[in-house]
């Protein structure tokens, strides 16, 4: 699978993965029924888009299919500590990582918040209020997961600068 290949911190891949459902799964609402409104087709899309990428995610993280990047692995537990390591050699892997990891939370945010407004505005409007909640639920979920990335990276990058 190549999606363990692509070196984007989080929410970057979940996003990339909804963006692709939505627009794989769009023409298939479609064709399942023509005569239904683009908001009803987008709301199904979406669905199925959001389910796609979740479990997208879940086999990539619990069955990879080829082995893990220590380097990755290590710069993301170094993220979560939010402080830098002591060895100089992790230290340059880190600082390597974390522009990756930024990326995918910018990237998150800038194609997560517009795609899951989007869905929650055709939910809405379509009267699906299930669907609006679980989009609007993936929209905050994206913001606040991006926001926390984001902070980390800052944080980090400042412990790296300073010893």
């Amino acid at each position: 699978m190549w999606l363990p290949r692509v070196r984007l911190g989080a929410p970057g891949p979940f996003v990339v993965l909804a963006w692709l459902g939505a627009l794989l799964w769009y023409p298939v609402r479609w064709y399942e029924d023509p005569a239904a409104s683009w908001a009803l087709t987008a709301a199904r899309a979406g669905l199925w888009a959001v389910g796609s990428a979740v479990a997208a995610r879940l086999l990539a993280t619990f069955r990879p299919t080829e082995p893990r990047d220590e380097s990755w692995l290590r710069a993301g537990a170094a993220l979560r500590r939010g402080t830098a390591p002591s060895d100089e050699g992790e230290r340059r892997l880190l600082a390597g990582h974390l522009p990756e990891l930024r990326r995918g939370a910018r990237l998150g945010l800038a194609a997560g918040v517009p795609l899951f407004a989007a869905l929650t505005g055709a939910a809405v409007e379509v009267d699906r209020p299930g669907s609006a909640v679980l989009f609007g639920l993936c929209l905050v979920g994206v913001v606040a997961v991006a926001a926390r990335t984001l902070t980390r990276v800052r944080r980090t990058r400042a412990d790296l600068d300073t010893n």
